[in-house]
């Protein structure tokens, strides 16, 4: 017994001298960090930075954070964040950001504000900290605008897991009662003919781009999509039905190409939506409306339209009828 006793000591001992050195290890660590920030020119300020969670984790908090990119123009402040792993667990990270944190950038400044915002990442053990992947889990999410308009999600579940081929990631998303706000809605819905929040979104692609997502995409630029497959994206808002799957190329300018198969349920409704909006014209032309009824007919169900959407030549076209500029899918 009395050995046993000291067998226990023994590990209880080493077992804090790793927890301890571990801690002091990610606090120098993050600490280099923000002093590397301050010597590219950022702001980034943390009022205290601590390490709990003993003996089975290492929760590390950082109190009063600021970061600004000064080439971007972009701000983040938040009273509190913390990143937590298991004790052995060196690569698998959660992050729990705040009830309300702040964003801003040179056009707008935008409160953030959850009742859930984690992220838990599993990442490379090297320094570039590599995603491999991540679920984002979001409850009562919304997004206040210092233009007055707010937007909403009742809640989102976000998965990435690493792709076949390089740099890819394939990306599941399922959200609930999503409200876009203020110029969004106007922009989309100026007429007031749909309800505030969209039922459903679900999402399933896989997006490849031109770098690895890693610390570099904070510190030095984002990485940008190269090619898009979208597997399957459903949304249900109102009455109006979109289903959606196909393949895109995106250039360096952000310019996508590609074709898209597009199945709409009530597609009179969204017709009207796309005039009331403008997209389309009010007197759309008589033969490409005849054309768009065929369609609809061809499917088997005279209020359900298959349509092919075509982006070439940076514009984008539905079926027959011309949309206008394709749009550039460019992270900032």
């Amino acid at each position: 017994m009395k050995r046993l006793g000291w067998l226990v000591l023994v590990c209880a001992v080493v077992w804090s001298g790793w927890w301890y050195a571990n801690a002091v290890a990610i606090d120098r660590v993050l600490s280099a960090w923000l002093d590397d920030r301050r010597a590219e020119g950022w702001a980034a300020d943390t009022q205290n930075l601590n390490t709990t969670g003993y003996p089975m984790e290492l929760a590390t908090t950082l109190e009063g954070l600021r970061l600004a990119d000064p080439a971007t123009g972009v701000a983040w402040q938040a009273p509190s964040v913390t990143l937590t792993r298991p004790t052995f667990g060196p690569t698998d990270i959660t992050v729990s950001l705040p009830p309300e944190h702040t964003l801003s950038s040179p056009f707008v400044n935008l409160t953030i504000s959850s009742q859930t915002s984690t992220a838990r990442l599993s990442v490379a053990p090297t320094p570039n900290l590599t995603v491999w992947d991540s679920q984002i889990t979001l409850e009562d999410f919304a997004i206040a605008s210092s233009q007055g308009w707010t937007s909403r999600i009742g809640d989102a579940k976000i998965s990435t897991t690493q792709g076949a081929e390089p740099m890819s990631h394939v990306i599941r998303a399922t959200l609930t009662e999503v409200s876009p706000g203020g110029p969004i809605l106007q922009l989309l819905d100026p007429a007031n003919l749909l309800p505030d929040s969209m039922q459903s979104m679900r999402i399933d692609a896989t997006a490849t781009f031109d770098k690895a997502w890693d610390i570099t995409a904070l510190e030095d630029r984002r990485p940008q999509p190269r090619a898009i497959d979208l597997q399957t994206v459903d949304m249900q808002w109102g009455e109006i039905e979109v289903r959606i799957a196909g393949a895109l190329t995106v250039d360096a300018n952000g310019v996508p190409e590609g074709d898209i198969a597009v199945q709409i349920v009530k597609w009179e409704a969204l017709l009207e939506l796309l005039q009331s909006n403008g997209v389309l014209p009010q007197q759309i032309n008589a033969f490409a409306l005849r054309a768009v009824e065929s369609l609809a007919q061809a499917s088997g169900r005279a209020d359900t339209l298959d349509a092919t959407l075509t982006l070439a030549g940076g514009f984008i076209r539905f079926g027959l009828i011309p949309l206008g500029p394709a749009p550039r899918l460019v992270i900032r």
